[in-house]
C-alpha cells in the first residue's frame, strides 16, 4: 500500500465509531460500496443543513455571530461541491477540500470560543495585510521590467495609500515590533499562527470531536499530497487505492462537516431544529449508511 495504509486506517475508524463491519466488504471489488456510503452521507448532510439550518436566521447577525456563520458558509459551499464530485478523476480535489474544511473547522472552533485576543478585529482586518503583502511582492518582482510599469504603479499606488495604517494595525493589534533594521514581520493567518499550533489551541475540553492536533498530525501531510505537486500521491495508484483514498477523505470530511453542524446550529441558537439530527448521530454513533441516513432526512426535514 506505501506509506498510508488506507484501508487500515478507515477499519479504525469504523471499529471507533462502532459502524458495523459489514458496511465494508473488504473484497476489493465491492469497495465501491461503502465509498457510496460516505458520499450519500455527505449528500443527506448537506441537505439537511440547506433545508433547515440556513432557513433559519440567526438571533444577532453581526460581530462574533457573522463570523462563525461566514466561516460555516464556506464549509457549506465546499461540502456542496463536494457532492457534485462523485468520479474517481476527483479523488485529490476532494482530497482538497478535506484539507481545507479541517483548517476552516479550525477557525470555527476558535472563533466560536474566543481563544484569541482580539479575534474578531484580527479576523476582520487580516484582509488588508494580505491584499498588501501582494501588491509587495508584485511590486518587488517587476520592480526592473519596463514592460508591466502600469502593473507595478497600480500596486505602488496602493502600497503608498495602506502600508502606514496596516502596519499601524499590526503593531498595535497584533503587538509586532520592528528589527533592528526597522522591518516588520507581518501575520501569515488572523491568528498570527500556522495551522499545527491553531490545533494546538484547542483541547477536548473546548470540543469533544478528537483531539485536533493529533489529527493534525495523521491526515494534514496525506492530504496536502494532493494539493501540491508532491509526487506521493501516484506512488501507489490504482483503481483500489485511488477509492481507499477517497474514502479516507470522505471518513474524515463527514466527521469534520458533523461537527461543526453542532457547533454552528449550538451557538447560533439553533440547536432545537438539529436536536433530532443530534438524537440520530448519538443513536447511530456516526454510523454514516446511505439508508440510515436517508431514511432519517426522508422522515424529519419536513417536519422541523
Amino acid at each position: 500500500m506505501g506509506i498510508v495504509d488506507f484501508e487500515s486506517e478507515i477499519i479504525n475508524n469504523i471499529k471507533k465509531y462502532n459502524i458495523p463491519l459489514e458496511i465494508l466488504d473488504v473484497d476489493k471489488r465491492k469497495i465501491e460500496k461503502f465509498l457510496d456510503a460516505y458520499y450519500s452521507s455527505l449528500q443527506y448532510l448537506e441537505d439537511f443543513v440547506t433545508k433547515v439550518i440556513l432557513k433559519i436566521p440567526l438571533i444577532q447577525p453581526k460581530d462574533r455571530f457573522a463570523v462563525v456563520r461566514d466561516i460555516f458558509l464556506r464549509m457549506y459551499i465546499l461540502i456542496k461541491s463536494t457532492v457534485k464530485l462523485n468520479d474517481i478523476k476527483d479523488f485529490q480535489t476532494i482530497a482538497s477540500i478535506t484539507r481545507t474544511c479541517f483548517e476552516l473547522y479550525i477557525d470555527l472552533i476558535l472563533i466560536i470560543n474566543k481563544v484569541i485576543e482580539d479575534d474578531i478585529e484580527k479576523y476582520g482586518f487580516y484582509n488588508n495585510i494580505a491584499k498588501l503583502k501582494y501588491a509587495q511582492k508584485i511590486v518587488h518582482h517587476y520592480q526592473n521590467k519596463i514592460d508591466v510599469k502600469k502593473e507595478k504603479d497600480l500596486q505602488s499606488d496602493f502600497i503608498d495609500k495602506n502600508t502606514d495604517s496596516v502596519e499601524n494595525k499590526i503593531i498595535n493589534l497584533w503587538k509586532k515590533e520592528r528589527n533592528p533594521k526597522g522591518k516588520l514581520v507581518y501575520p501569515d493567518h488572523w491568528s498570527d499562527l500556522n495551522v499545527k499550533d491553531r490545533a494546538k489551541l484547542i483541547d477536548n475540553k473546548i470540543t469533544k470531536f478528537c483531539d485536533l492536533e493529533d489529527l493534525y498530525i495523521e491526515i494534514f501531510p496525506v492530504l496536502s499530497w494532493n494539493i501540491h505537486s508532491d509526487p506521493t500521491v501516484l506512488s501507489d495508484i490504482s483503481i483500489y487505492n485511488i477509492n481507499m483514498g477517497i474514502i479516507y477523505s470522505y471518513v474524515h470530511l463527514y466527521e469534520i462537516f458533523c461537527s461543526s453542524c453542532l457547533e454552528y446550529s449550538t451557538f447560533v441558537g439553533v440547536d432545537k431544529a438539529f436536536e433530532n439530527f443530534e438524537v440520530f448521530k448519538k443513536n447511530t454513533e456516526l454510523a454514516p449508511t446511505y439508508f440510515q441516513i436517508k431514511k432519517y432526512i426522508k422522515n424529519n426535514v419536513s417536519k422541523l
